[in-house]
Formats: C-alpha cells, structure tokens, sequence
C-alpha cells in the first residue's frame, strides 16, 4: 500500500497553513481518512438537480413509464412534448464504493480550510482506494460505474432485464463527486444517496498528502535556486532534468540520507521519473561522480550538452531525434566516462518530455 504521511508531521517548523497553501500552489492532493461506519458513494455531480420528473420523462416507453408516473408523480399527466430539464440516460449511476480509505478534498475547500481552519464537507474530489486488477492502492478521480437506471415494478422482467444489463456496462471516464453515508439499507429513491449524504467536519491537522508529493512538499526552494544544480526554466522541458537536479541537490548540498537503497533507491522512491531501472542507473553514476569528483562540474557539463542539442529544437521529426539521441549518448560516453548502460539513461534524462 502506498504510504501517507499527516500533514502536521511533515516538517515541523513550518506551519501547517503554510504547508496547506503550499500543496493549494503546486496542486498537491489533500486528502483527509474516511471517518469509521461511514459508506462512500460515487454519484453523478447532477444528481441533487434531478426531480421525479425528469424521471419519467426520461422514460419513452409508455408501458414502463405508467408504473414511474404514478409512484412518481401520482399518476399526474404529462404533455408529450414536455422534455426533461436532465436526461437519465446522461447520468451515472450512484454506486456504493468498497476499500476506499481516503478522500480528496476539492481545490476550493483547501482555500476555504486556510481560511476557517475547519470545514463542514459533504463532497470531495477523489477517492483512495484498492484497485482489485493491480492489487494496490491508488488515488483515482474516477471509478467504473454504469448508466442511472431506476425502477420501482419488481414484477416488470423486462425493465429488470434492462436494468441488469445496464449495470454490467461500466463507464471509466464519467465525471464524479464522492460523498460520505450512514450505513444504510433502506429503500432506494429516485436520487439515492441524496438524501442521507452526511457532511464530514475536516480540521487542518487532519490532513494526508501520498508520499510521492512530500519531496514537493518540503524542498527548499530558495536555497535551490542559489545552489550548483540550479537549472533555469529553460531546461525545464525535461522533467526528469528538473528532478536530477533537485534530488543532487538534497543528497550533495543539502545532506539528506537515503533510508535505504542509497541514491539509487532515493531517485526511485522520491522522483517518478526514475522508476526505469536504467533512467536511475544514470542519474546515480551522475550524483556519484558529482560528489566523487565535484571539480569535474559534471551538471555543467550536462546543461552543456543540453543546450547544444536539444535548446531550441521543437520541431523534430522521429529520425532527426534519433540522430540527436546518438550524438548525446556519444559525447556522454567519450567527454564524460560514462559506460553504454549509463549513457543511455542519462540521454533519457537530458531529453526533452515531447520526444520520450
């Protein structure tokens, strides 16, 4: 299981409204733990607008809407030309949710959590939760669900026919809010869970952020910029440059220690963009041979060999980054000492984002 880490653990000299405003500027998620025998759902953002109405008017066949109508609306008429202001066919389905141990909160309620330092919620953005194909946990915007369907006849085998076909189809990509419940297991509405959703009081010391953003969490960035490793934005079309050269600077100027795996395994536990074996076997040869052989300027070196190769050059076309590709992983290995295998992740490393 990914680890999180408690807001008001992390660094301790600094506030943890100043650490909030940090993860609000760099987008950093806040999640918060689902409070104890609570139930999450996901629903559609538009199912608090949805009437008994839109329901049946939603429903084109007249024998399957009759039944609606007259639960709905107690058998009241409805002009043929009359459209749904919501169309059921364009929601999702509200679909109760298991293993989820984390919510995310909504950008404009870590603004509000700056400024109230508690807040009363009852939606949020993301869900943490086990995901059973890869068998673990990640943090996920959206989850499968299937299309709304809602009908009250038990007896109609075709609309339960149709219902159950409709929940075998899952849909990946649907916009959702997640709420929090009372474990509930009473007869379903028209807008279920609407009715029952809870609101969570959330404080600022009861923040998570995922381990992956404490390194954006807690890097100095002023002494950053002012150090060796510094890169301008210019080279910033390279993210694995940018983390290079960040991480050189926590281990080299800063002093921090590896828990384990020395630099190889702090490139692959901090930074993303070394999880390719050889992409961290040369970023490790690269911080090695910098505090190793710091009169060698190795980083100036490599800004060198950016700018020669890849500043400027938008445009490329496959072959012609091919060739630049080549050229680099000649000069690493020929001006700098770097053997094949090393060479090449340093070129991945060097080489701007649009051409990986």
């Amino acid at each position: 299981m990914k680890r999180l880490h408690r807001l008001d653990e992390v660094d301790s000299d600094t506030s943890i409204g100043d650490k909030l405003r940090k993860c609000l500027e760099l987008d950093i998620p806040v999640l918060i733990q689902v409070p104890a025998s609570m139930d999450v759902w996901a629903i559609d953002p538009k199912l608090n607008q949805l009437t008994k109405k839109d329901v049946v008017l939603s429903e084109s066949n007249v024998v399957t809407q009759l039944p609606l109508r007259i639960h709905l609306l107690d058998g009241q008429s409805l002009s043929p030309s009359e459209k749904p202001h919501i169309h059921t066919s364009d929601l999702a389905a509200s679909t109760k949710l298991a293993h989820v141990e984390y919510l995310q909160l909504k950008h404009g309620d870590i603004s509000r959590l700056l400024a109230l330092h508690q807040l009363e919620l009852s939606k949020f953005d993301a869900v943490f939760v086990y995901d059973n194909d890869t068998r673990e946990y990640s943090l996920c915007k959206s989850v499968p669900v299937s299309r709304y369907s809602f009908s009250i006849d038990e007896t109609d085998s075709r609309a339960n026919l149709e219902s159950a076909l409709i929940g075998k189809i899952k849909f990946s990509d649907r916009e959702l809010d997640y709420v929090l419940c009372n474990q509930y297991s009473g007869e379903e509405q028209y807008n279920h869970p609407v009715d029952i959703i809870e609101n969570c009081s959330v404080t600022q010391s009861e923040c998570w952020i995922l381990e992956e953003h404490l390194s954006l969490l807690t890097f100095d960035n002023s002494s950053y910029e002012t150090s060796r490793f510094f890169l301008e934005p210019r080279f910033h079309i390279s993210t694995a440059f940018v983390e290079l050269s960040k991480a050189a600077f926590e281990l080299l100027e800063m002093g921090k220690k590896p828990i384990s795996g020395g630099t190889s395994g702090y490139l692959a536990s901090k930074y993303k963009c070394f999880k390719p074996k050889y992409v961290r076997e040369g970023g490790t040869w690269i911080i090695n041979r910098s505090k190793k052989e710091p009169g060698n300027n190795y980083f100036e070196k490599l800004k060198g060999i950016f700018e020669t190769y890849w500043a400027g050059k938008h445009n490329q076309d496959n072959a012609e980054v091919r060739r630049v590709t080549q050229n680099v992983i000649y000069i690493l290995e020929t001006e700098l000492g770097l053997k094949s295998s090393s060479a090449n992740g340093v070129e991945m490393i060097l080489r701007p984002d649009k051409y990986k």
